[in-house]
């Protein structure tokens, strides 16, 4: 990860800087690496494979369908979903 060799030149920089109190280098230095931990979780998570929607996508399309059934209209697939919504919107 890229985040790495930018946390090594700062923590290097935040040691040896003569403006920066010596009180304030470990906090800031600990609070950059706590920084850096959690951009390699959040990392990590991006990375897993996401879970397969197309099953959620089928189910969601049925419950539709047996509510528009309930109400008389006939069953749609998502184009038409979207065509509604839109022209919903417009009235």
């Amino acid at each position: 990860m890229a985040f790495g060799v930018i946390v090594k030149h700062l923590r290097w920089y935040i040691m040896t800087s003569e403006v920066i109190p010596r009180e304030h280098q470990v906090a800031l230095v600990d609070a950059l690496e706590d920084v850096f931990r959690k951009l390699q979780q959040a990392q990590r998570k991006e990375r897993r494979p996401s879970p397969d929607m197309s099953d959620r996508r089928a189910e969601w399309i049925d419950d539709v369908n047996a509510i528009r059934a309930r109400h008389g209209k006939r069953p749609v697939g998502e184009r038409r979903l979207v065509d509604e919504l839109i022209v919903g919107m417009l009235k």
